[in-house]
Order: C-alpha cells, then structure tokens, then sequence
C-alpha cells in the first residue's frame, strides 16, 4: 500500500507540474494557478531578491516538495499532503470522476442543516452525506468516492467511502 501511494503520489505531482499551463475547465482557471492558491504557496515564498516567472518558480517548489513522499520525515516544515488539485490530477491520470462529500445533519432546535460528527469512523444519527466537489467525467457514479473529515487536530483529512 504504501509503495503504491509513493507511485501515485510521484504521479499526481509530476502531472500537475507538466500540465501547469492547461485550463481547468471547471474553475476557469490553469493547473498552475489552482495549485498555488489551493497550497497556498504564494504566503511561503520569499519575492525581494527573484527575478523572472514568479509563478514558474512556485511550480518548481511544488514540485521539489510534493514529489516527496508525505508519509516521510522531513526536517523541513512543510506540508505536502494532497488537496483538490491532486484530486482533480489523478481524475486526468486514471479517467475516473472523483467525487468528494462532507457529511451534514439537520438541527432541529436551530432548525438549519450543519456539520455532522463522526467519532472513532462512526457518524453520529442522522448524519448524511452530501457532494462537496467533484471532478473528472462525473457523468458515471461509478469512480473515487472520499470523505473530507474536518478536524480539528489539522486541517482536515480525506476518508475512502466503500459502497456497502
């Protein structure tokens, strides 16, 4: 299992750095400036001394740092754990629509919907699930089904989602 993430993770990476300047029809926006901002690469860079493509250089550090496995020690503080553009990446890469869900609840003393809980993988009553996002041909149900759990320990994590 984990010499295939390694693989996919090397993959997403590579794709995402070579596929930079391609427009995600979706968003209207490119590759390039989709994983910038969703990575929030602009906050770590250093502008006063660089000279040149800006936002080519914030791709080539994506791409020195995703292309490192995130399951590794590093010394350095960075996060390289995947998000939306590696999603939309491995959807291009493998053909498949990807769709992500959060899970919500209806209150009933507030009368609104909110965020359900899930506690040791398991929701609470009353928990259902609903489309975030999704990406790729999501013409088919058939494809990659993952769970964003806020948490509070991080920023969040990606759950797999098995049909029963």
């Amino acid at each position: 299992q984990e010499k295939m993430s390694r693989k996919i993770q090397k993959k997403i990476s590579k794709w995402l750095f070579n596929n930079r300047n391609e427009m995600v029809k979706d968003l209207g926006i490119s590759v390039r400036d989709f994983t910038i901002y969703s990575h929030n690469l602009l906050e770590d860079y250093d502008f006063d001394d660089y000279e040149g493509d800006i936002y080519e250089a914030l791709m080539l550090e994506y791409y020195q740092r995703y292309s490192k496995f995130a399951g590794d020690n590093y010394e350095d503080e960075y996060d390289r754990w995947g998000g939306a553009p590696e999603q939309y990446a491995i959807s291009q890469i493998l053909d498949v629509p990807i769709y992500v869900y959060v899970y919500k609840k209806y209150n009933r003393k507030l009368n609104k919907v909110e965020n359900g809980k899930i506690r040791n993988n398991k929701p609470e009553k009353g928990v259902r699930l609903e489309l975030y996002q999704s990406f790729g041909n999501t013409n088919s149900d058939k494809g990659i089904h993952i769970l964003y759990k806020n948490t509070t320990k991080c920023n969040g994590h990606y759950m797999c989602l098995y049909q029963k």
